[in-house]
This record gives C-alpha cells, sequence and structure tokens, in this order.
C-alpha cells in the first residue's frame, strides 16, 4: 500500500507539472516576452560551446572559457558575471550534442529537480521520523515551495531546489543525531558531502550560498555543544570518531561507492565553480542596482490570490522581486505553528541551526539591517527575496510533529481546514502557472535561423542591439534603450551559431564596455526618453554619417549579415534605408518578443575587405 502511495504521488507530480508548468515539451524554453526566458538555454548553449576537459593546459580539469569575442563583438568580453547553474546548463548541453537545439531539454530537468526533492526528501527521513511524517514533509516541499514555483522559466535558476532542499534536510539530521547523542554514520556524513558537492551545480549565488549558510551554522552550533560536552577535550573524541569512521570505512561498501561519487561531482563541479569565483573577483566590484526589500510581514499572508499583481504592495510599501517573496502560504505555516506547539521542549534546540538561518533572512535588508552579510558569500546579496526557496523547508521540518493524525475532534476539524486551505492554495498557484503565456514558434523560424547560420561570416549585427548588465550598467551609456523588449536578442545564437555584438550580462563593469562607449555605439540607439520597462521603438532612423561607418564596420568584421528588428524602427522608410544600403533581405520571420526579423546577408563582395583591426577603430560619433 506504501508503495502504490509512493508511485502514485510520483505520477500525480509528473502529470501536474507537466501539464500545469511545462505545457509543451516540443519547443524550446522561452516566453512570449522573451526576457529572461531566454537565458537559461543560451547559457546551457555557451557551457557546451565553451567548456573542455583533460587538456594539460587546464592540469586536466574541466576548464569553460568565459573570455571570448562570442559576445560584444568584436572586442569580447568575460562571461563570468551571469547567474550561472552549471548542473541544468551541463544537462541542456548533453541533450544539445544529442538531439539538437528544438525541444524543451529545460523543462524535462524541472521535472526531475521535483522529482528528486520528493523522493530525496523522503527516504532522508524515513528511518529519522517514519513514514507518514518524512511523506508529508516529502509532498509539502516538492509541491508547496510556490515562491520556486513562479520563478519558472523566467528566473530558471531559482525555480531549481532539490539539492538545497536535501542539504537542509541532513543539515537538520545530523545536528538533531548530534544534539540527541546518536550514532551518526560515516555513511550519513559522506552523504552530505556529496550533497554540498552536488549543491555547487546549481545557482552559484543566493543557492549555493543558502546551502553553506545552513552547513555553516550547523557546524558552529555543533562545535559549541561539543566544546560544552567534552569540558574543551576535543582532540580525544575527535581521534574516537576518527578511529570509528575509518573501521566503517573498511566493512562498508556504501562508503566507497558515496567517495566515488564524491570524486566525480568533486571533479566535475569544484573547478569550474573555483573558476567562476577566480574570475569574478578578478573584476572591479560591480556598481550596485535596485534597492530590494521584503517586509517581515508577508510571510502571514495567504495565497489565495493569484501570484500577480502584487495587491499587498501599497499596504506594506516594500520593494520585492516578484510578489511571492517572503510568503509561503497558510497550509505550510499553520503547520509549522502546530508543529512548534506540539514539539517537546527538549527538541527545540534541534531546530536552532535552521532557526537562526530562517530569522537572518526574514530581516535581512542590504543597507539597514544587512544580516546575511555576515556570511562571505553574501557581500553581493541585493535581492533579499530570493532566500524564500528555503522557507517552506525550515517551516515544513519545524511542522514535523504535527504529520500525525490527530485524536481530539476539534483538533480533526482544523486539520480539515488547514488541508482545505492548501488545497486552495495548490490550486490557485498552479493555475496561475497554467495561464502564463507560451510561444509558439512561426512555422519558417527554424528556417531563418538555419540560414543565418549557413551564411558566410562568423557574426551577426543585430540592431537594434543591447548591451547591459543587471545593475544597470549599458543603460545610462545609450547602449540598452530598449532593454525591456531587447535584452534577450544575442541568446538567438543557440539557433543561428552566430557571435554577437551585445549581450546581457547579471553584473557589467564600465571598463567592460568602454570600448563601445568611446566609438559611440551609445548614439546608435535614440529613443524619446530613456526608459528600461517601458516598451518602445527608436525614435529615428541612423544619420547618413552612422549608415556610412556602419557599412564600414560590417565590411570590416566578419559579420554574416544583418538580423534587422523592422517592428522596433522608427518608421517604414528607416527599413528601406538599410535595405538600399546594405541589400535585400532573404528570409523573415518572428522571434520571440522581438517581433519581425528580416536577414540581410553581407555582400560578397565584402568579404575581401574585412579587417579586424580596422574594424575596431569605426567611430559612430560625432
Amino acid at each position: 500500500m506504501k508503495k502504490k502511495l509512493l508511485f502514485g504521488v510520483s505520477v500525480f507530480i509528473v502529470l501536474l507539472v507537466s501539464l500545469t508548468v511545462i505545457k509543451d515539451f516540443t519547443v524550446p524554453l522561452t516566453g512570449p516576452d522573451g526576457g529572461d526566458n531566454d537565458f537559461w538555454e543560451y547559457m546551457g548553449y555557451f557551457i557546451h560551446t565553451n567548456i573542455s576537459f583533460f587538456k594539460p593546459e587546464h592540469y586536466f580539469l574541466p576548464h569553460i572559457d568565459f573570455n571570448s569575442d562570442q559576445h560584444l563583438y568584436p572586442f569580447g568580453g568575460n562571461h563570468a558575471l551571469q547567474g550561472w547553474g552549471i548542473e541544468s546548463c551541463l544537462w541542456y548541453a548533453i541533450c544539445y550534442e544529442l538531439f539538437g537545439n528544438w525541444g524543451n531539454w529545460l523543462g524535462y530537468y524541472y521535472i526531475f529537480s521535483v522529482l528528486i526533492t520528493f523522493w530525496g526528501s523522503f527516504l532522508l527521513l524515513k528511518a529519522e521520523i517514519g513514514f507518514t511524517k518524512s511523506f508529508g514533509v516529502a509532498v509539502i516541499v516538492a509541491l508547496f515551495n510556490f515562491y520556486a514555483l513562479q520563478r519558472f522559466p523566467y528566473h530558471y535558476v531559482h525555480a531549481i531546489q532539490h539539492w538545497l532542499t536535501l542539504s537542509l534536510i541532513l543539515d537538520f539530521i545530523l545536528f538533531r543525531r548530534f544534539y540527541s547523542q546518536k550514532n551518526i554514520t560515516l555513511n550519513l556524513l559522506l552523504l552530505k558531502a556529496l550533497i554540498l558537492i552536488l549543491v555547487l551545480g546549481l545557482e552559484v549565488g543566493y543557492v549555493v550560498g543558502l546551502a553553506l549558510s545552513s552547513f555553516t551554522l550547523t557546524l558552529i552550533c555543533s562545535l559549541i555543544i561539543l566544546i560544552y560536552r567534552t569540558k574543551g577535550k576535543l582532540f580525544a573524541h575527535f581521534k574516537t570518531y576518527l578511529n570509528q569512521y575509518a573501521a566503517a570505512f573498511r566493512t562498508n561498501r556504501k562508503n566507497v561507492l558515496l567517495l566515488i561519487l564524491i570524486a566525480f561531482f568533486g571533479y566535475l563541479y569544484v573547478p569550474i565553480v573555483s573558476q567562476l569565483f577566480l574570475e569574478v573577483k578578478s573584476f572591479p566590484e560591480p556598481t550596485a542596482h535596485g534597492n530590494w526589500w521584503t517586509h517581515p510581514l508577508r510571510l502571514l499572508l495567504p495565497l489565495f490570490f493569484p501570484p500577480e499583481p502584487d495587491i499587498f504592495h501599497k499596504f506594506l510599501k516594500d520593494a520585492n522581486d516578484v510578489y511571492l517573496c517572503g510568503m509561503v502560504g497558510w497550509l505550510v505555516l499553520s503547520s509549522a505553528m502546530i508543529g512548534l506547539w506540539k514539539l517537546p521542549k527538549k527538541d527545540r534546540i534541534t531546530y536552532i541551526p535552521l532557526l537562526i538561518l530562517f530569522i537572518l533572512c526574514v530581516f535581512y535588508h542590504p543597507r539597514l539591517f544587512p544580516t546575511l552579510k555576515i556570511f562571505p558569500w553574501f557581500e553581493y546579496a541585493r535581492v533579499p527575496g530570493r532566500s524564500t526557496i528555503i522557507y517552506p523547508t525550515i517551516l515544513t521540518l519545524l511542522a514535523i510533529p504535527a504529520f500525525e493524525i490527530p485524536a481530539k475532534r476539534w483538533m480533526k476539524l482544523l486539520y480539515g481546514i488547514i488541508l482545505l486551505i492548501g488545497l486552495a492554495e495548490l490550486f490557485v498557484n498552479y493555475r496561475f502557472q497554467y495561464n502564463k503565456e507560451t510561444y509558439q514558434f512561426a512555422d519558417n523560424f527554424r528556417e531563418y535561423m538555419d540560414t543565418v547560420k549557413e551564411a558566410p561570416g562568423e557574426a551577426i549585427f543585430d540592431y537594434p542591439f543591447c548591451i547591459v548588465g543587471g545593475n544597470g550598467v549599458g543603460g545610462k551609456e545609450g547602449l540598452a534603450s530598449l532593454y525591456v523588449t531587447m535584452s534577450h536578442v544575442s541568446t538567438m545564437q543557440r539557433f543561428h551559431n552566430k557571435k554577437t555584438i551585445g549581450h546581457y550580462y547579471g553584473r557589467l563593469n564600465e571598463f567592460q564596455i568602454s570600448q563601445q562607449v568611446a566609438l559611440g555605439w551609445g548614439t546608435l540607439l535614440p529613443t524619446k526618453v530613456y526608459d528600461p520597462y517601458t516598451r518602445q521603438k527608436l525614435s529615428a532612423c541612423l544619420t547618413t554619417f552612422q549608415f556610412e561607418q556602419l557599412v564600414r564596420f560590417v565590411k570590416y568584421n566578419d559579420f554574416a549579415g544583418i538580423n534587422l528588428y523592422t517592428d522596433l524602427l522608427p518608421d517604414k522608410a528607416c527599413e528601406q534605408k538599410f535595405i538600399s544600403t546594405f541589400g535585400q533581405p532573404t528570409v523573415g520571420t518572428l522571434a520571440p518578443g522581438l517581433g519581425r526579423v528580416i536577414f540581410i546577408p553581407k555582400k560578397t563582395s565584402w568579404f575581401t575587405e574585412i579587417d579586424k583591426v580596422r574594424g575596431k577603430s569605426i567611430n559612430f560619433g560625432h
């Protein structure tokens, strides 16, 4: 019966997520407005294009070439300052290699993430708290993390939380066992080490930082208790533990398997994450942008209402990244309150590390109360609400004593009401995901991209273009006048495989775009007003001088031609000016969020004039 229940819930998870969240497995992951939706596949494509293994110059370790002219062509730049999730990127890279670019490969990965969350939580907790309670925890952390759910697909890496959830649960189990003076097996310690390594494959920022913070607090609290218990005789106890684990290693084959997995994933992730860290540290501190903060009272709000628009903002006056920041819903909150009420006093200390982390997250404000900045990995944290991803796990662990059938009638009635609330929240939030618009690509989209791909030339000139960072750099310099519409234009590279002149970065430093600024690129995108969050088109066409310079720029650099986004030009006359200057388009289509685009191939005679040194010197300013 129990096996059938687990199998039934697994099937339900697959069907629920497939039908309401993914919806379409036949096309690439994007949205009707493009934007951040397109970046997650592109980052997997970037890994596919730039990763290498077993090269002696990199000490036979995995290595990613973050520095290239694959973007910001022809000057190039560093791609490290992004919201990397290495595991999903490698998954996409493998699927791209095996099956090509046409399919929702990240959609499959998301389903696996939810299933791993469910099964991993259940299996880890079953031996600790029994079938019923572990089953209750597993269902809630897998299906009721509505913040993570809402992040799909726009902020995809913050929707993926399986190893983070399992890491928090293992921290709880380890500290619980340690405080209760129960045996902590070598299996469990090695499993914790493996999960920590696997966490490095998730978003290298908030997600990894939260896992490290939980583990750090667990270690500190454990050390304090150990010092108190041993009266300072730590080394003698450590020697006893080491001897015990050495004997266990020789008699348990599972330990060998765990060590092999630790070595494999350590080899895969540690060099890449270390490389990312060193690359980022080589940059000056990027300019800060945004003053996000989440009001702690959001924790008490219900989730009966669709996640958008934010109906509570006018009362709380906070500055949320998204509506569900800081919110878990009344099912999770009520369960945690009942669990805390029923929790024996002697067991309350077992939650101390997780509750400390919870408090640090709930009350974090980047300027006024920067609690999380006690951890070095949160030095540049600017969006407090992203820690909401761990709230359901911490509160559901607190709710463990509540996951048993009550004896009293009034408690049964209360449980029934809470269950109905939970079902209502489940329905509202998954229905909202179901109602999110998906993008249906134009019938000739693939033909268009294949035409660009097969054209001679290593790069494509997108016009309009967009060069900007999530911290706002590039906007004030005039390089991203159409930011909200065009931030993702360079991600079309995953289809046409050409280098692009623009790109969107999680962070951008002024010196990275200094050459474009100095050469007057900021004059090529005129708008009536600069408002990055308003959809608009250009207010004027290029001047005669700028057209003359653009002809030289295209001639001297190895462009295949121009992707001209005609819906974003000021008028039809501007489109005709491009055609009369560069030639007739050979194909046109519609692109996600970008509208109509036509491809004007570079004139054959111009390829004889390629001179990249001269190409880098073209100045569009007067």
